[in-house]
């Protein structure tokens, strides 16, 4: 089967590689910078870390994978430096996936695909539940951390979908 690497992007997000030998959940590279101007007395930020994404990319993705990328919009509700920090990532991710075959996917339609539906923290807890079922070795715990991430479990959803568009 060929390499397929699906990606919930974001700070929090992960990418899930599926080839013919398993599942790898790999997180998203993020590193602390200093602010620039900080109104609030918060000094550091948690941004993507591109020099890492871009070793990902080229060392260890294989060249010939199928990249799913899960679609980014803005959000009303959201203010403007979080829609900007949210474009910002989702570009960095388009532009180096454009030296692979990619294809961007709609959260609602891969959701529909699994029948995952209700509010946002519904769907999460679902995706993780539907992850454990497919892959019950995936160990969707982030360094760290205590609890299961639906980062790493929607990229292997992403990815499990990715599939079913390459056949």
């Amino acid at each position: 089967m060929r390499p397929v690497i699906g990606c919930d992007p974001g700070l929090l997000g992960a990418f899930a590689i599926l080839t013919d030998s398993g599942l790898t959940l790999i997180e998203m590279p993020t590193k602390v910078i200093a602010k620039t101007r900080s109104p609030r007395g918060h000094d550091t930020k948690k941004v993507i870390d591109l020099d890492e994404l871009n070793n990902l990319f080229i060392n260890v993705f294989d060249i010939n994978s199928f990249i799913v990328i899960e679609q980014q919009q803005a959000y009303p509700n959201q203010g403007g430096v979080s829609n900007f920090t949210t474009g910002l990532g989702y570009g960095m991710l388009l532009g180096l996936s454009s030296l692979f075959d990619y294809k961007t996917v709609h959260p609602k339609t891969w959701h529909k695909y699994y029948g995952i539906g209700g509010d946002k923290k519904e769907c999460k807890k679902r995706s993780i539940a539907i992850v454990k079922e497919l892959f019950p070795d995936a160990l969707l715990i982030k360094s760290g951390c205590r609890v299961e991430s639906d980062g790493l479990a929607e990229a292997a959803l992403i990815a499990n979908y990715g599939r079913m568009l390459i056949k």
